[in-house]
C-alpha cells in the first residue's frame, strides 16, 4: 500500500465501488502495484473503473486513460496516481453537474453552489461549469427567459421575478433582457401582474 496526500479542499468521490476518499484528511492508503484491469462501468458507459491488484482505486474516461498512458501492467504509484485520481475527481465533479442539469434546470451560480455543497474541488466546480457552457447545456440567459416564462403573469410581478433571478445568481443584465422579452413576446400588462 502507498500513501497518497491529496489536495486540501473537499472530498472526493471516485465511482460506484470506490468509498469516498477525503481530501482534507491525513493521507489515504492505496493499492501499488501493476493496473490489472479497466472495467467499463455497466450504467456509465464511457466510464472506466481502474484496479490496481483487483482494487478499484478511480473511474476514469477514456480520453483520461489515453492522456495519462494507463494500461494494464503500467505500475499504480506517484505520479501518475496522483494525476490520474486529479483527473478522477474532476471527471465525477462534470458528471455531478450534468446529472443536475439533467434533473432540472439552474444558473451557473446555482449549479456552482450545489458542486460545492457536494464537496467537489473549486477548480474542478469551474472547470465543469466551463465545459457544460461550451456544450451549450449552461446558459443563464436561456435559463432566466424559461424562469420568467413559467412564472412571469401569474403570480409574481415582474420585481418578484427579477429579486428570485438575482437570488439564483442571475445577472442583472440578463435578468433584465429575460424579462424584458419575456413580456413583450406574452404581451403582460406590467401593472396587472
Amino acid at each position: 500500500m502507498g500513501r497518497f496526500a491529496r489536495g486540501v479542499d473537499s472530498g472526493v468521490r471516485l465511482g460506484p465501488g470506490i468509498p469516498d476518499q477525503h481530501l482534507d484528511g491525513p493521507p489515504v492508503d492505496f493499492p501499488t502495484g501493476p493496473i490489472s484491469g479497466l472495467e467499463e462501468l455497466p450504467r456509465r458507459p464511457g466510464r472506466y473503473r481502474v484496479l490496481v491488484s483487483g482494487t478499484a482505486v478511480c473511474v476514469l474516461n477514456a480520453e483520461a486513460i489515453s492522456d495519462l498512458a494507463i494500461r494494464i501492467g503500467t505500475v499504480w504509484e506517484e505520479p501518475l496516481a496522483g494525476r490520474a485520481l486529479d483527473r478522477a475527481a474532476a471527471l465525477d465533479c462534470f458528471d455531478a453537474a450534468a446529472g443536475a442539469l439533467g434533473r432540472r434546470a439552474r444558473s451557473r451560480t446555482e449549479l456552482r453552489r450545489y458542486l460545492l455543497q457536494r464537496q467537489h474541488a473549486a477548480e474542478h466546480a469551474e472547470a465543469a461549469l466551463d465545459r457544460l457552457e461550451a456544450l451549450g447545456a449552461l446558459d443563464d440567459a436561456s435559463y432566466a427567459r424559461a424562469f420568467v416564462a413559467a412564472r412571469a403573469g401569474r403570480s409574481q410581478s415582474r420585481m418578484r421575478l427579477a429579486a428570485e433571478l438575482s437570488r439564483r445568481g442571475v445577472a442583472r443584465p440578463v435578468a433584465d433582457a429575460a424579462l424584458a422579452a419575456v413580456y413583450a413576446e406574452e404581451e403582460i400588462d406590467d401593472r396587472a401582474s
